[in-house]
């Protein structure tokens, strides 16, 4: 494998599981989920869901939803989307016609 290659399969990687972790973001709504509980259902390291929302809320997409008790150590600090931090855009071109969409929330 080429260094250029390594390369693009982390990047392609660290999509991935980005998309994980906004997936379960989004299914948790305004209520929220701990990192633990992003790393318990994604199989991902906690050292990895922490690299990935500090990305989230440093980019706007993720915020602080609250604080639950824990079972042991400090309370754990909830997750959620920010409903309208990115919006998406597809376009279909064909050769007599333009499609644009536009959706207003990544929830």
């Amino acid at each position: 494998m080429h260094r250029s290659d390594s390369g693009a399969n982390l990047t392609a990687l660290r999509g991935h599981n980005t998309a994980l972790v906004l997936g379960l973001l989004r299914d948790a709504g305004e209520g929220g989920v701990s990192r633990l509980e992003l790393a318990g259902r994604t199989g991902l390291t906690p050292q990895a869901v922490s690299k990935i929302t500090a990305r989230l809320r440093a980019d706007g997409f993720a915020a602080d939803a609250g604080r639950r008790a824990s079972t042991g150590g400090k309370p754990r600090t909830v997750l959620r989307l920010v409903p309208d931090a990115g919006h998406a855009i597809g376009l279909h071109i064909d050769r007599d016609e333009l499609i644009a969409v536009r959706t207003l929330s990544l929830i």
